[in-house]
């Protein structure tokens, strides 16, 4: 059998192209999960000064448990 033969079809690219890439910020990361109206409601907040209610920053904060999680797991690799 011929590697040749297996191998004809297959696209083999000539050069590379190296990108940095950096972590996901908690915005990004709401995003990610498709979940971006949470951190609208962050934002709006934020800029009036208010709280957030104590479900609202109770699911705010499960989310950013998992972020951190995320996070601090790619930092050890």
């Amino acid at each position: 059998m011929s590697i040749k033969k297996n191998v004809k079809d297959i696209v083999i690219p000539s050069e590379e192209r190296h990108i940095r890439m950096y972590p996901l910020d908690f915005e990004e990361f709401l995003w990610a999960l498709n979940n971006d109206s949470l951190m609208n409601f962050i934002r709006l907040c934020f800029d009036r000064n208010r709280p957030m209610g104590q479900v609202m920053h109770r699911k705010a904060m499960d989310y950013f448990r998992q972020y951190y999680d995320c996070w601090r797991h790619a930092a050890d690799r």
